[in-house]
């Protein structure tokens, strides 16, 4: 969205044009604001707690990089297979790269951009239920595409637009909505039937709840939900009714939203952060986020129980990543075209 120079003449007539509509452009970056509704005031305890970095030994014992047999592009997300095996989604071809659980290439699912069966055009999520089968969240086809063990391709049309999903172990799932929407969450059976909605955090949600941007994973009773921008962390159970809701470490209360030219609107980029993954592993919900380190920001893992919320302490990434993935002995960083896996401590 920059402006590029010109010359003189044009340049001043653009300066006389800016201090003729300088209201107008004052206007188009408005500040609107947004306030917690009375349903999450009366859920929401406060996380009375500081970070505390523990020091754990992680030890890698794998790394995937792109290559001419397997290129990766701009892998996002990953999922372990039942015997290993690795399935990365890429976003820069829009493919699912599956590896060995030794990291050898075996094959490619997908086609790629489109609307066709095994197409994408906005991935938003990418992740894989009990039964082994490898689902794709695609935010503006409406749908869920799944890719199953056998090869097999299935899909499931949604009425509304979902954007994060999280499968129960008989098939079901909750869906967090795409980001204009007055309530937060749905919950579904396995043939995609609406049976629940649910999650009204915000007043006039509909307006304001990309606030509520996040990140939700299963429990296999439920789920756990963060805010990418709120500090919120939530639990439900199998029903979608709050087992907690708190405040995560970094807590910072809801950020502004800007508002532009055509309604459009958008989160202040400058309230940063406070979660960029969520997983559950260990029996814990884990947090993947970063943290100032002198000169540089560093990844951090902060670990929450899931009875109420409780901050249990933090560990460390040892390399840079975008986003992170665990299992309960093994965590994977992501980065721009490189995968790596590092062993985790027993939980004690």
């Amino acid at each position: 969205m920059g402006w590029r120079k010109a010359f003189f003449p044009i340049l001043l007539g653009l300066i006389l044009v800016g201090f003729i509509f300088g209201r107008g452009f004052e206007a188009r970056r408005a500040t609107l604001g947004a306030n917690f509704s009375k349903e999450l005031e009366s859920l929401l305890v406060r996380q009375d707690a500081e970070r505390k970095i523990e020091v754990v030994e992680l030890k890698p014992s794998l790394k995937l990089e792109s290559s001419e047999a397997m290129p990766l592009f701009g892998p996002l997300e990953l999922e372990v297979g039942s015997a290993g095996e690795l399935f990365v989604f890429d976003s820069g071809d829009l493919k699912i790269k599956v590896f060995s659980a030794d990291g050898r290439p075996l094959r490619t699912l997908g086609r790629g951009k489109g609307q066709g069966p095994g197409e994408f055009l906005s991935a938003t999520d990418f992740t894989i239920d009990s039964a082994g089968t490898l689902w794709v969240v695609d935010l503006h086809n409406g749908r869920l595409s799944g890719f199953r063990a056998d090869g097999t391709e299935t899909t499931i049309k949604l009425a509304v637009q979902p954007y994060r999903l999280a499968f129960q172990p008989d098939g079901s799932f909750f869906a967090m909505f795409g980001l204009i929407h007055d309530r937060l969450f749905g919950r579904f059976d396995a043939a995609g039937a609406e049976q629940q909605r649910f999650g009204q955090w915000l007043e006039d949600q509909g307006l304001n709840s990309m606030l509520l941007d996040g990140f939700i994973d299963s429990t296999g009773s439920g789920f756990v939900y963060v805010g990418r921008y709120s500090g919120l962390l939530a639990n439900f159970g199998a029903n979608g009714q709050p087992i907690f809701v708190t405040e995560t470490v970094d807590g910072a209360g809801l950020p502004r939203i800007l508002q532009g030219d055509g309604g459009r609107h958008w989160v202040d980029r400058e309230a940063g952060e406070t979660a960029r993954a969520l997983m559950v592993c260990q029996g814990e919900a884990v947090v993947f986020t970063s943290i100032e380190s002198g000169l540089v920001r560093q990844g951090v893992l902060d670990r929450y129980d899931l009875e109420g919320g409780r901050y249990l302490g933090t560990w460390r990434t040892n390399t840079p990543a975008m986003t992170v993935q665990c299992t309960d002995n093994a965590f994977y960083t992501i980065g721009e075209r490189s995968i790596e896996r590092w062993s985790l401590p027993p939980k004690s």
